[in-house]
C-alpha cells in the first residue's frame, strides 16, 4: 500500500506517514497475528466475549451508584471476585488458613480486624 500511495499531491505526505507508522507497528507483531489459523480452529477472535466477561466481573460489582474506589482496594476486591466466580472460594479459604497457621507458628504478629464497632470512648 505504501508503494502504491502517490508521492505527490495534496494530503499524500500525511497519508504516506500514517501508512509508514502503521507498517512500523504491525511488522514486528506479524507472528502474533495468526487469524487465519485461529479461524480454521473455529476460535473466536472478536472482543465481544471478553467485554461481556469484564462487564460481568467488574461492572456488576464496581459500577454501582455512588461507589468510589482506590486502586489498591479495588484490585484486592477484584482478586476475590475472580476467586469466587471461578468457584475457587473453598480452595482460597484453605490456602489462607494454611498460610495464617504458618505465620502464627512462627510467632509473627498480626493485626486483628473486626466487623464490630469500637466503643466510642476507645475510638476517640
Amino acid at each position: 500500500m505504501l508503494r502504491q500511495a502517490p508521492k505527490h499531491g495534496p494530503g499524500t505526505k500525511r497519508r504516506r506517514q500514517a501508512l509508514a507508522s502503521l507498517i512500523g507497528y504491525l511488522e514486528p507483531r506479524l507472528k502474533m497475528m495468526r487469524y487465519g489459523q485461529w479461524l480454521k480452529q473455529d476460535l473466536v477472535i472478536a472482543t465481544g466475549q471478553v467485554e461481556g466477561a469484564v462487564r460481568h466481573l467488574v461492572g456488576e460489582r464496581f459500577d454501582c451508584a455512588g461507589m468510589r474506589w482506590i486502586q489498591a482496594k479495588a484490585e484486592a476486591l477484584l482478586h476475590l471476585r475472580c476467586i469466587e466466580l471461578n468457584g475457587d472460594w473453598d480452595k482460597f479459604v484453605n490456602w489462607f488458613q494454611r498460610r495464617t497457621q504458618i505465620r502464627l507458628s512462627k510467632g509473627e504478629r498480626r493485626k486483628v480486624l473486626t466487623n464490630q464497632p469500637l466503643p466510642l470512648t476507645e475510638a476517640a
